[in-house]
């Protein structure tokens, strides 16, 4: 009987450390909506731009600026009027996905903790609080991840078709969700489906640079960070190109430009002036940038190999290039911190009554918090993620795929998945942080199943 009770109580407080954890994730989220200003600099402008121009002319719709975010914008803000209804749908949208995904996988209430961590990260936390599409992509993945877990291929789908309408980079997606579709319906052997989804993978590449080249410039081309600029000494001084049939050579006066990150899909590495004083169309500037990625590729192909491959490795342990999201939680702080005034909080009289108490005037709460989040972001982020996926992640995973069978047909689907996103993004786009936080809470998934597989073991060998 006290064994009974031992194992009642055991599992109470689990359970009880499990709401613990999504409270916190919730209070999280209440403190970014409330308490953390937005950042409006870049992309947030143009997704802006083309939600306002939506369903009128000039809306500058393109590969990196799809339909999908910018109507949900326009929807939810009801006409760019009360754009704070569209963060408390990405926060609301994000605590439901979370909760959906980490009770998809009938986990126990210890193990489901370890789902809703990465929810507890500032940087993730304030993902939602930006427009960026990137938010509401990984609440999405989340439901996804959730659904294709429960077999229900309908959802999936439909879910997918939403993702390919915010980003056009998820067109592997199909594929993806037609494999498992195959091998739960043992259409095809389970090497067979995911070796065909593979060979459609990497046909992707050439399909991309002959119909869109402009993402594979940026990956092979563009230079983001100083190790990726190994081969930046054979730039052409002289561009050759074609437009409208006529011949042109174009000095490059600086040779950076050829390399400097920049998202003009359409007249990299002209500019649109030059595009248009030459007489370049659109087309002719695709073919310069084909042959650009062709130049970069067959002078060093062992560099670009190598740097694709760090890129992948990156991307699938969760180390991005750029931690773009707490570098805008650092510029907030930074912000806040340079532009506080007491007497915003408190008139004279009450600052002279803080001062005769030998007290500084109490600085708000949410000041305090945002400065803890740009620092806890910055210095522990990247030293946490290491600790998990490499000291914990790897040698459990090894342990579990050559010792128990049944964790594979549990873990592959998550692992394939991480492994062809992460491709993906290598291949035609930088690595952000708020591009490759998914793969962190698949991870975490793998991690809490193989634990279960490993704890299920125990109890029946006992």
């Amino acid at each position: 009987m006290s064994s009974a009770v031992s194992i009642e109580e055991a599992t109470l407080r689990q359970k009880a450390l499990e709401q613990l954890l999504l409270l916190l994730v919730i209070i999280l989220q209440v403190w970014v909506f409330f308490g953390v200003p937005t950042d409006n600099n870049g992309d947030p402008n143009d997704y802006l731009l083309i939600a306002r121009r939506l369903f009128s002319t000039g809306a500058p719709i393109s590969f990196n600026r799809f339909i999908g975010y910018p109507l949900i914008i326009k929807i939810l803000s009801l006409n760019l009027t009360h754009l704070n209804v569209l963060f408390f749908f990405q926060s609301t949208l994000f605590v439901a996905a979370l909760v959906h995904f980490a009770n998809a996988f009938a986990l126990p209430s210890l193990l489901r903790c370890l789902l809703y961590l990465p929810g507890l990260i500032p940087s993730i936390a304030y993902l939602q609080k930006l427009i960026f599409p990137d938010g509401i992509i990984l609440s999405l993945l989340l439901v996804f991840a959730a659904q294709l877990r429960k077999k229900n291929f309908f959802a999936s789908g439909a879910i997918t078709l939403i993702l390919i309408a915010i980003k056009l980079v998820f067109v592997f997606v199909p594929a993806f969700l037609f494999a498992q579709w195959a091998i739960e319906t043992k259409y095809f052997s389970k090497p067979k489906a995911y070796a065909l989804f593979f060979v459609l993978l990497v046909c992707l590449v050439p399909i991309v640079y002959f119909i869109k080249p402009f993402p594979l410039y940026q990956s092979l081309v563009q230079v983001l960070i100083p190790a990726d600029a190994g081969n930046a000494g054979t730039l052409p001084k002289i561009l050759e190109l074609s437009c409208g049939g006529e011949a042109k050579l174009v000095e490059v006066k600086d040779p950076a430009v050829l390399t400097r990150p920049s998202s003009d899909e359409f007249f990299m590495p002209l500019g649109e002036k030059t595009a248009s004083d030459l007489g370049c169309t659109k087309d002719d500037v695709k073919k310069l940038q084909r042959r650009l990625i062709l130049d970069t590729f067959l002078q060093d192909p062992f560099f670009e190999l190598k740097k694709f491959s760090n890129h992948f490795v990156r991307a699938v342990f969760v180390f991005p290039q750029v931690a773009h999201v707490d570098h805008m939680l650092e510029e907030k702080y930074a912000l806040a911190l340079a532009h506080y005034n007491e007497s915003f909080f408190y008139d004279d009289s009450q600052v002279r009554s803080w001062q005769e108490q030998k007290i500084s005037p109490l600085v708000q709460p949410s000041l305090v918090l945002l400065g803890y989040s740009a620092l806890y972001g910055t210095h522990y982020n990247g030293v946490i993620i290491k600790v998990i996926l490499i000291v914990l992640l790897s040698p459990l995973i090894v342990w579990h795929y050559v010792k128990r069978p049944e964790f594979r047909s549990d873990a592959t689907a998550l692992l394939i998945f991480i492994v062809a996103y992460s491709f993906v993004i290598s291949c035609f786009a930088f690595i952000y942080d708020r591009y490759v936080y998914v793969n962190l809470f698949l991870w975490m998934a793998i991690i809490a199943s193989s634990s279960r597989r490993k704890r299920l073991a125990t109890n029946a060998a006992s």
